[in-house]
């Protein structure tokens, strides 16, 4: 009966389109994607959310997209929605199609082919320089593909800049593609150089290249927002609020690759350019909670929009003057950004960059002339805040280790750091921080860090190993015993004296700490998680540790 209503709505819908509109609904039937408009308030929309791709919201109008099962869904919710011409259909473009680099304008956009032949040319031509990493083949036979701009030097600070996960976003899969150019042939560029030489950079153009030629490799007209099999990719993210799957859908295979990606390479800053609008997004997407970086997010935030505005004034001027909190414009789930600030350990922004999605070839360049300074001062963010190492005090062996800040980081803002160099780095606003350095095995070591915006602090961390036994600790006068059977560790002295004790579990954290004055002391340790702990004792000034079991 439910199926025999849908239909019914739809033919009903159907007949009572004009002309017009059942051109549009045919299309857009056929390419698996509904773009349309209706009228809703926040309330409303929070709560069909979930059914679509939110693109804007006004406070009382949303223009959204949709596959063919949810836009069957949205009707038989009773909403009165009106079609659109998808923007990539508004244009006709002009298609660069050479078989190298060196005779494009980057006023056109490259066919699949051409697209392809350059990132493959630009490794080969520098391969002193960067590498090209497939990242994965789609079913159609495109490529996800990655530049890594690199020297050779792999101990820098990592940055992932990629655009078009919405296919018809197109104007930062040019800019990333000319990003990639410039730092490969203009040696001698102070910006080009600070780059080259501090950073290991990751470019990917284009996310979705099955949207982007979705009517094919020889033409960027037509293209979806999705992929090829209707999923938008920045609703398909594991979510911190919302969970696994807040779309409902298993991850599409482009997903799991740059989640992959993310796995392998420890990203400090990423960004994420789209289309649509232009205005800088800062975390979180989901959720109205602040973000604790959130001061250093709208510093960031601010410097990329007013130096895009200094190229011209108009521009970038969305929301609060180019910069915005993604919740408070309006609230997804399952954006990669939320993602990767959350899970990855990494600050993920997403830059819109042009009102238009797909915009004429010929306003290219004009997009790169606004962008570019701003693009080069957000990658040089990475190399300003905490910097440092950590290793074993003895042997000088990188270690990877939790660096947490004391009364202000959160489990999703905390670094590591990472092997084989132990190096971790932490952007961060102005001020007085504490940061505490732990690792397993290791004796958990506080240090105090003053830092001034647009400026970089090292600090290199020297952790001493908790001793394995009573006799590793060279201490004579405490003995300490553990009884398995009762789970109670007995510390004993020769005379009664100050005893201070911390129990601490393998993420570096203090689970239970006493202090008292007595001869012997006895640790029930009944009531804890069963696992490895360190059982650390201060005595006279002495540190005794201690790695217990608790069953």
């Amino acid at each position: 009966m439910r199926k025999l209503f849908v239909l019914t709505l739809f033919v009903l819908g159907f007949f009572n389109l004009s002309s017009q509109d059942v051109a549009l609904y045919s299309l857009m039937k056929e390419r698996n994607e509904f773009y349309f408009q209706f009228e809703c308030d926040i309330q409303q929309l929070a709560e069909i959310s979930s059914l679509i791709s939110i693109d804007k919201f006004d406070g009382c109008s949303v223009v959204a997209y949709a596959n063919n099962k949810e836009y069957e869904k949205i009707l038989t919710l009773g909403l009165e929605t009106t079609l659109l011409t998808p923007p990539s259909m508004l244009e006709n473009h002009n298609m660069y199609d050479g078989a190298t680099r060196d005779k494009y304008e980057w006023n056109e956009y490259p066919t699949y082919e051409a697209y392809e032949s350059m990132m493959i040319e630009y490794a080969k031509s520098y391969s002193d320089k960067c590498s090209l990493i497939e990242l994965g083949t789609l079913e159609s036979g495109r490529k996800l593909l990655i530049i890594r701009m690199n020297n050779g030097d792999l101990n820098k600070p990592k940055v992932l800049l990629t655009s078009t996960i919405h296919g018809d976003e197109t104007t930062g899969f040019v800019l990333m593609l000319r990003l990639i150019d410039e730092l490969l042939t203009s040696e001698g560029s102070p910006e080009v150089d600070n780059v080259m030489n501090n950073v290991d950079l990751f470019i990917c153009p284009n996310a979705n290249p099955d949207g982007t030629y979705r009517k094919g490799n020889h033409t960027v007209k037509g293209a979806t927002r999705s992929n090829a099999f209707g999923i938008d990719m920045n609703r398909n993210y594991p979510d911190r609020v919302e969970g696994e799957h807040p779309d409902g859908k298993d991850y599409a295979f482009e997903t799991e690759l740059f989640m992959s990606l993310a796995d392998d390479y420890q990203f400090t800053m990423s960004a994420n350019y789209h289309g649509g609008a232009e205005v800088v997004n800062y975390p979180w997407d989901n959720c109205t909670d602040t973000h604790v970086d959130d001061d250093w997010w709208q510093m960031i935030s601010r410097q990329y929009a007013d130096l895009a505005q200094c190229e011209n004034p108009d521009y970038m001027t969305d929301r609060d003057n180019g910069i915005t909190n993604g919740a408070d414009w309006y609230m997804v789930n399952g954006s990669r950004q939320d993602y990767m600030n959350c899970y990855e350990q990494c600050r993920e922004i997403t830059i819109e960059c042009s009102n238009v999605k797909c915009p004429p070839s010929s306003d290219l360049p004009l997009y790169w002339k606004y962008n570019r300074n701003s693009i080069y001062a957000l990658i040089n963010q990475v190399l300003f805040g905490i910097h440092g190492t950590v290793k074993d005090a003895e042997t000088y062996q990188p270690l990877k280790a939790s660096v947490k800040i004391l009364n202000y980081d959160k489990e999703y803002s905390m670094v590591e750091s990472q092997l084989p160099y132990g190096d971790f780095y932490r952007p961060i606003k102005a001020g007085t921080y504490i940061l505490e350095i732990s690792a397993d095995g290791y004796i958990t070591k506080q240090e105090k860090v003053v830092i001034t915006d647009n400026e970089k602090v090292t600090l290199d961390v020297l952790l001493d190993k908790y001793g394995d036994s009573l006799e590793d600790c060279e201490c004579d006068d405490v003995e300490l015993v553990m009884d398995f059977t009762e789970n109670i560790i007995f510390v004993k002295t020769k005379y009664s004296q100050k005893i201070e004790w911390e129990l601490i579990n393998m993420q570096g954290q203090i689970v239970k700490k006493s202090c008292e004055i007595a001869e012997n002391v006895e640790v029930n340790l009944c009531g804890f998680n069963r696992g490895i702990y360190i059982f650390n004792v201060l005595i006279d000034n002495k540190q005794i540790g201690k790695k217990i079991v608790v069953r």
